[in-house]
């Protein structure tokens, strides 16, 4: 958050959300984003008000956000794998892959 924010209370519609005036940092985890049908997903919101310091002015409406992230069987980058083999091995693996897909420490932005 900009310096002029003082506090936020904030109302978000999954997960927990948290501010800390000192370092101006919001964090909101949303956990694993629930979907009411397979084919509609209900979309997490945050809402609420921001208290600016009184004589600051008022900070841009664009602001940027660092997310971090983590989504299981999917890779974003389209990579697939189609074909392993493994020569030497007494035992059978498991037939298939495990996809991950993660952000860390904010590391994705979006600019708004």
């Amino acid at each position: 958050m900009p310096k002029s924010v003082l506090n936020c209370t904030l109302t978000s519609s999954q997960g927990k959300s948290t501010f800390d005036p000192i370092k101006k940092i919001l964090v909101w985890n949303i956990g694993q984003i629930e979907t009411k049908t397979q084919n509609s997903a209900h979309l997490p919101t945050i809402r609420g008000n921001i208290v600016l310091v009184a004589g600051q002015p008022i900070p841009e409406s664009n602001p940027v956000l660092n997310v971090s992230f983590k989504i299981n069987q999917l890779a974003i980058s389209g990579i697939r794998v189609q074909r392993v083999d493994m020569d030497g091995e007494i035992y059978k693996p498991f037939k298939g892959v495990k996809y991950i897909t993660t952000v860390k420490k904010g590391r994705f932005q979006i600019r708004t």
